[in-house]
């Protein structure tokens, strides 16, 4: 009767880290894929810089002017994002971008970006 605890209890042990192994397998693949189709829905909002200004004439853009520091900015983030993946995914021929006015605040001028967020079509 002894032999056969100490067996049950070494075959729970060996099975409870393959259980274990298993779930975290299962939670990183889990991760992986919704980053996966995070990265997706990213894809639809571009992110533009000081070439933008060039690139632009041969299309219709929705471009948001925002500061990294700016709550409501941060609040727009993935509403933003929700914009893009609908635009995308309608047809539309509008682009969506986005642009780090306090990084490129020439081209923010120019555009007439006088606060956070702005969003110009």
């Amino acid at each position: 009767m002894r032999g056969e605890q100490n067996i049950s209890s070494s075959i729970s042990c060996l099975l409870f880290p393959l259980e274990a192994m298993a779930e975290v397998k299962a939670s990183v693949i889990c991760g992986v894929l919704a980053a996966v189709l995070s990265s997706a829905v990213l894809a639809f909002v571009e992110d533009l810089d000081e070439t933008f200004k060039d690139t632009r004439e041969n299309d219709v853009w929705l471009v948001d002017f925002y500061a990294p520091w700016c709550g409501y900015c941060k609040k727009l983030e993935p509403v933003w994002y929700e914009v893009g993946a609908e635009l995308k995914s309608s047809g539309s021929p509008v682009r969506v971008g986005k642009m780090d006015a306090t990084a490129y605040s020439g081209m923010a001028s120019e555009f007439g970006v006088r606060g956070y967020p702005t969003i110009k079509l």
